[in-house]
């Protein structure tokens, strides 16, 4: 008998889980949101967690990160019905489970964690470009459907279930076509077209299209450094999209309680360089957001394709530059994209002596 937690916001899908726990012969603990796993994890021992990640108050990411700080060698497993997955959660966690899922194949993946020797996650990241990263993704989308299609078999009287059924394997199919079409994009290399452009006037009028700069609750402000700024060299359709990736993670983040967005541009001329910074003041992102935030599908929100950020670095690394995200609970986030300006500079003016 092994002690299992079971973390789930919804009540069906948790007294399903237990009572398919309880048949197998596991003690079983309910927690009905992430504050509660996390003050159950630190005060009781566990054989298991069974962990949705979409959870009120503590996400699932931060419910893992938290266990392991605490020195938790037990297998998690992430069970969620979210496309939104990302492969990233295993270097925090040991399998996925996609919901709903029946008796069997529940049955499976704990007999298989329970019987592992192995503690430490099973999945080992790499470069954002790698197709593991991209088969790892895709088999979470089309991975589901056997154990759908099982679970209907099972109780095809249940006309409800059967709907509920077509519709997850329809979505399934559609999200991996569309996966398949994002990663042949964005492993596709870009060829740039470069024309010299005055980038304080480009990054305004970028921002003008953008629906940021028509928020009632968005104030815009902006941080320009004239001295020194001279046309640069880039793609500007390229690059549009990056700055627009930037700016749609900026909205996002300020789309509730408002605040104000700073645009700065400026000239470090020691090092060849132009700025343009992106500051938000809204909540700042996780450090394990943070460090992940520009590999490809790694996103902690629902219904998201975690591909924004991604296009943003692989368009700036094209233009041979860095795209950097740095963030602060009193200050938000601020996306800071520098670019190579040597070929354009302005001479220095002489001194007079």
């Amino acid at each position: 008998m092994a002690k299992v937690l079971v973390v789930d916001d919804s009540n069906l899908m948790r007294q399903l889980t237990s009572g398919y726990l309880h048949k197998f012969g596991h003690e079983v603990t309910e927690a009905s949101d992430g504050q509660a796993a996390v003050d159950y994890i630190k005060n009781k021992s566990f054989d298991l967690i069974l962990l949705d990640f979409n959870l009120l108050h503590v996400s699932g990411f931060e419910i893992c990160q938290i266990a392991r700080k605490e020195g938790k060698s037990f297998p998690i497993l992430i069970t969620s019905s979210s496309q939104g997955y990302s492969p990233w959660i295993h270097q925090l966690a040991n399998s996925f489970l996609f919901k709903p899922y029946s008796e069997a194949i529940l049955r499976s993946k704990v007999d298989a964690l329970l019987d592992s020797e192995e503690t430490a996650p099973i999945f080992s990241t790499s470069g954002w470009n790698s197709p593991e990263t991209f088969i790892h993704q895709l088999r979470n989308n089309i991975g589901s459907l056997p154990s759908l299609l099982d679970l209907f078999s099972t109780k095809k009287e249940d006309k409800a279930l059967g709907e509920r059924t077509f519709h997850l394997v329809k979505q399934a199919v559609e999200q991996a076509t569309k996966l398949l079409d994002n990663y042949s994009e964005i492993m596709r290399p870009i060829a740039l077209e470069k024309t010299s452009v005055s980038i304080d006037s480009y990054l305004k009028e970028i921002v003008s299209r953008h629906a940021v700069s028509q928020s009632p609750q968005i104030t815009l402000r902006w941080e320009i450094d004239a001295s020194g700024l001279s046309n640069i060299l880039l793609d500007s359709k390229w690059m549009e999209r990056a700055i627009k990736e930037a700016l749609n993670n900026a909205q996002e983040a300020m789309e509730k309680a408002g605040g104000t967005l700073s645009i700065g541009v400026y000239v470090d001329r020691m090092h060849s360089s132009v700025y343009i910074s992106i500051q938000d003041q809204g909540a700042a992102i996780t450090p394990y957001a943070q460090e992940h935030c520009f590999e490809p599908f790694f996103t902690l929100k629902k219904d998201h394709s975690g591909l924004g950020l991604s296009w943003a670095e692989k368009i700036v690394l094209a233009h041979e530059g860095v795209i950097t995200l740095s963030a602060s609970d009193n200050a938000g986030t601020c996306v800071l994209i520098r670019l190579p300006h040597s070929q354009n500079l302005k001479t220095a003016p002489k001194t007079v002596k």
